[in-house]
């Protein structure tokens, strides 16, 4: 059986695992409710032939996605455009004073069921002994600090999307591209983590090799 694997800022907040074109995972709050809403920090971004808007980084600052259990109050972060994923890891560098103040607002979806899909391109085990791992297994990141080997496995994706299901039973991905609020992918030739809009269940993320590599990778 595949292990489960998701990043480690959502521990806590999994009621689903599955495997299908890519790692999913669905959201609940600590007390296991699924209904979730959908706040953010940044802007919406129409795109014709689009039913929903989707969830862009702001001018100021990158963007933040967060879920509210409407009932409890408790809030969790989805993903955060400053601090997670691949290039945030270990490309880009971003004004600590910038990510502290951001505000949400909530998107204008009902409490919903969320999922979101996952992607991780990089086969981290064939490239970990260039990521010079220390005695205690631990790599160094583009802010100086040092996360462990598996941490790095777990938090390292380079693309994410942001599904909501109203009432009814996941069969295929292809019926919930109308319902994708947020879609992130690694640009690697430009260093950016950018919503990507054009994603199409038949060509799931369109990775090159990354060109920003941690202090040792190489192409």
């Amino acid at each position: 059986m595949m292990p489960e694997k998701y990043p480690t800022w959502l521990t806590g907040h999994v009621k689903e695992w599955a495997e299908n074109r890519l790692p999913t995972v669905t959201l609940c709050s600590t007390t296991g409710k699924e209904l979730l809403e959908v706040w953010y920090y940044g802007d919406l971004l129409t795109v014709k032939g689009e039913p929903q808007s989707y969830i862009v980084d702001g001018d100021a600052a990158p963007g933040l996605v967060a879920a509210r259990d409407p009932d409890s109050g408790e809030e969790f972060v989805i993903f955060d455009g400053g601090r997670h994923g691949y290039d945030n890891m270990f490309c880009d560098v971003h004004d600590p004073s910038k990510l502290e103040h951001r505000p949400l607002k909530r998107y204008g979806i009902p409490a919903s069921k969320l999922v979101l899909e996952l992607g991780y391109s990089m086969d981290y085990e064939d490239e970990k002994e260039d990521f010079e791992p220390d005695e205690a297994d631990t790599v160094e990141l583009i802010n100086g600090e040092r996360m462990p080997w598996e941490q790095v496995r777990r938090d390292g994706i380079d693309y994410i999307a942001l599904y909501y299901v109203n009432g009814m039973v996941i069969q295929s991905f292809d019926h919930l591209h109308d319902n994708r609020v947020l879609c992130y992918c690694a640009d690697f030739e430009a260093h950016i983590l950018h919503v990507d809009t054009g994603l199409r269940p038949e060509r799931p993320y369109p990775f090159t090799s990354p060109a920003c590599w941690p202090t040792g990778l190489r192409m």
